[in-house]
């Protein structure tokens, strides 16, 4: 009984909260399976990691962000602990990035829960939607060697939190944020940041009409700019 009474009265973000903690041990568990990078596609990041670590930019032209991040981590703890390993390192700090950051995601999903739609949603519900965002077969077939794709989904979803939040309250800083995380999914990746721009120009479509024409035209070049400036820069660095 006392189980019950206590399910009873736990919050959402108790709900959330677990969900989080069993998703970073099974991806942990995932990464942990082996000693590289699980997937057909795991050493491509870590190609990516190291040539920037080595030449100061990317093996291959891709979305950066990722990328660069892993390599900050691992020059910070090179910095501190001189004596590690690189190769490991990277690997670790790959797997590592890779478990905590994708359910992180979780964190906008419970504020739209929370802050957009505020309805007292059954607890088995929210428990069964969380879960299948981030524990059913497609989020882990992103894990470990797709991490470029899990990052852009937890910065696309919290984009959509902050968007929402913006259309409800029409805050200067939602749009900000909301803004700052579009360009984040972006630098990510690319097919994560075209999925961001439909629902972001159809919302401006169906909450402001023809008033919206002229923000849905400079997403629309901002979309093609984008990928050509950072194809650019590569190639400059590389220069």
């Amino acid at each position: 009984m006392s189980g019950i009474a206590y399910s009873l009265r736990m919050k959402s973000k108790h709900i959330f909260v677990i969900v989080f903690i069993l998703t970073v041990i099974v991806r942990l568990i995932l990464n942990y399976s082996t000693q590289l990078i699980p997937g057909a596609g795991g050493g491509y990041s870590i190609v990516q990691i190291r040539e920037i670590i080595e030449e100061g930019h990317l093996a291959m032209t891709d979305m950066p962000l990722i990328f660069y991040f892993n390599e900050l981590i691992v020059k910070i703890i090179l910095l501190i602990f001189p004596n590690c390993q690189e190769g490991n390192l990277i690997i670790n700090v790959y797997k590592i990035i890779d478990s905590i950051a994708f359910p992180l995601l979780l964190i906008p999903l419970y504020r739209i829960q929370k802050d957009i739609l505020r309805h007292a949603y059954l607890k088995i519900f929210l428990a069964a939607v969380a879960g299948f965002v981030v524990l059913s077969y497609s989020p882990l077939e992103l894990a470990s060697d797709a991490q470029k794709n899990s990052i852009g989904l937890m910065f696309m979803t919290a984009f959509i939190f902050f968007f929402l939040k913006y259309l409800k309250n029409q805050s200067g800083k939602d749009a900000i944020y909301s803004a700052l995380m579009l360009v984040l999914t972006g630098l990510s990746h690319f097919g994560t940041f075209c999925v961001c721009l439909c629902f972001l120009l159809l919302a401006l479509i169906i909450f402001y009409r023809w008033k919206a024409i002229i923000p849905v035209i400079g997403f629309g070049i901002a979309a093609v700019l984008l990928p050509s400036l950072l194809l650019l820069l590569r190639n400059l660095t590389q220069t």
